[in-house]
């Protein structure tokens, strides 16, 4: 007995073993990569949401409130081609709250 495999310029390899057995093999590696991609920007959709709700509780647990506009200004931006989720203000007296100092 011996194994033959043919495989066709449609990406389809066909099994041989012995005379009648066979099978197809699809590339399916595109579709799956894709959805990877989609499955990541999604968690990375809720890794920003999830920590900007963490970083709005510190700043309340810090009692770092005022008039609120530090805590309600907080915001992420999914950056899915770094895999990467960025969380902040652009406050300019955010970084002094954060280190405890006094402007």
């Amino acid at each position: 007995m011996e194994l033959k495999i043919t495989i066709t310029n449609r990406l389809r390899a066909v099994f041989y073993w012995g005379d009648i057995m066979g099978m197809d093999i699809t590339d399916n590696s595109a579709q799956i990569k894709n959805q990877m991609k989609q499955n990541i920007a999604k968690a990375l959709e809720m890794v920003g949401l999830k920590n900007q709700e963490i970083v709005t509780k510190i700043i309340t647990d810090m009692r770092a409130v005022d008039t609120g506009r530090l805590r309600s200004s907080m915001t992420y931006k999914v950056d899915a081609p770094n895999d990467r989720v960025i969380v902040g203000t652009a406050l300019e007296y955010a970084p002094y709250v954060h280190e405890g100092t006094v402007n």
